[in-house]
């Protein structure tokens, strides 16, 4: 339940927007209900709608007049894909229809609408400056997407040619046929089956599941919204769930999770210039433009990251600078042939540590090659913070956050950091400095 440090692999359910004829009336319906704070972002003569849950983005509101010229959808499912025209072209060999076409948002991504041969209206999502939500499974935030539709067979078939989805056939917890959609063996979406049939077949519909901390409650803040209880509470695997309808009659599920529907696969959003001209081979050898490069002197910092399954990485840095203030942000490089790699581009919290003068020997241990993480940390002081990402200790400062995009160049990569903490002290001690391939103390 923690925060979502990667993009999200193609056919993953990344994004889910309501599409409204009342944007104010929704925004205070979801606001009341779900704790969430809103933020509004330029779109055209408009503006589009952020809901965040703990800070973390977890939703959006349109005005269908603003974006879906006046048709109201309720809620859209958009759903990852690595290359917009290609998706869009797929769709639309399997049956599809386009409803917006592609548009380009240059603090987001690429986004597209289309509605499947069923009658599903989703999206595609071709991930930019943001992967999608935030987190999942947290209070507040999407943890399911279900498809609802009376072509069960029909219906799998198109998504699996889509997105490659395989299938397992089950029964949902009301006794009806009821399907998981996998990539890769991971569950990343549902599919019930509705009694429907010429001529009075029912379109098919994409519904959101939201987590909520206390079911009961949150359906009696439903209906004094002005929204309705639609069926349940329904005992499932994963903890009780009701269907509900928002006051503009959107259905949605909101469910008091017990244990994780989904869990997104890492994959990284790597970026190369395909733009560029062809290099010329330079008129200098690699040491010259090292040599060239230690004229400048540089900070040391000591980087600590942990995967999802408790892998550590601890390596020294000197490629670090700070990127952005609002919102906070640094990177640092690292040579793909490290033997860090594997686990930074996996990482699920990173700390990025300003070493102090008199921790010379604390940079050098943590650039031994042929260590693992684990055994550069034994006998170094450290905490474990935010995901059991080490930090450590007595450092002149030490930010910590989630991995963002990963950009290669030539034979390095590029890794962006969201700084979600900072911790310093005020010390007599300065920070340990480099330079022409020496440690050094600025000023000495």
């Amino acid at each position: 339940m923690n925060r979502l440090t990667t993009h999200f692999a193609p056919g993953e359910p990344a994004w889910v927007e309501l599409c409204t004829a009342r944007p104010d009336q929704a925004e205070a319906f979801f606001r009341d209900l779900m704790g969430w704070t809103v933020r509004r972002e330029q779109l055209g003569q408009g503006s589009y709608r952020i809901c965040e849950a703990d800070g973390h983005d977890v939703a959006g509101i349109i005005d269908a007049a603003l974006l879906h010229s006046g048709r109201r959808h309720g809620w859209i499912t958009y759903f990852a894909v690595d290359e917009m025209e290609s998706a869009i072209s797929r769709a639309i060999s399997l049956g599809a229809t386009v409803l917006l076409e592609p548009r380009h948002l240059p603090a987001a991504g690429t986004g597209a609408t289309i509605v499947d041969p069923h009658g599903a209206v989703l999206g595609l999502y071709e991930a930019g400056a943001r992967a999608g939500v935030e987190t999942l499974n947290s209070i507040g935030s999407l943890c399911w997407n279900e498809i609802s539709t009376g072509d069960p067979a029909g219906t799998a078939a198109f998504y699996g040619a889509l997105f490659g989805f395989t299938t397992d056939q089950l029964r949902s917890t009301m006794g009806q046929p009821y399907s998981v959609l996998k990539l890769e063996g991971r569950p990343v979406a549902g599919l019930l089956a509705l009694e429907s049939s010429w001529p009075n077949e029912i379109p098919a519909r994409w519904v959101p599941y939201f987590n909520v901390a206390a079911l009961d409650d949150s359906i009696e803040q439903v209906v004094n919204l002005g929204g309705a209880s639609v069926l349940g509470p329904v005992s499932s695997p994963n903890g009780p769930l009701h269907v509900v309808h928002d006051s503009e009659e959107n259905p949605l599920y909101l469910i008091e999770l017990e244990s994780s529907l989904r869990t997104p696969r890492p994959h990284r959003l790597v970026r190369q210039d395909s733009m560029a001209e062809p290099r010329t081979t330079p008129l200098f050898d690699s040491r010259e433009f090292r040599d060239a490069c230690g004229q400048f002197p540089t900070g040391v910092t000591a980087v600590t990251a942990v995967t999802a399954d408790g892998r550590l990485a601890a390596l020294t840095v000197n490629s670090f600078t700070s990127v952005s203030l609002d919102p906070p942000q640094v990177l640092f490089c690292l040579a793909t042939s490290s033997s860090s790699f594997s686990v930074l581009e996996v990482a699920q919290r990173i700390s990025v540590h300003i070493l102090r003068e008199d921790q010379e020997d604390l940079a050098r241990r943590f650039a031994t090659s042929g260590l693992s993480g684990e055994a550069k940390l034994e006998g170094v002081e450290w905490a474990s913070g935010p995901d059991g990402v080490p930090i450590i200790e007595n450092t002149a400062a030490t930010l910590v956050g989630h991995p963002g995009q990963l950009i290669t160049s030539g034979d390095h990569v590029i890794i962006l950091v969201d700084v979600d903490e900072v911790h310093h002290k005020p010390s007599q001690l300065t920070a340990l400095g480099f330079h022409r391939g020496r440690f050094l103390i600025p000023g000495s």
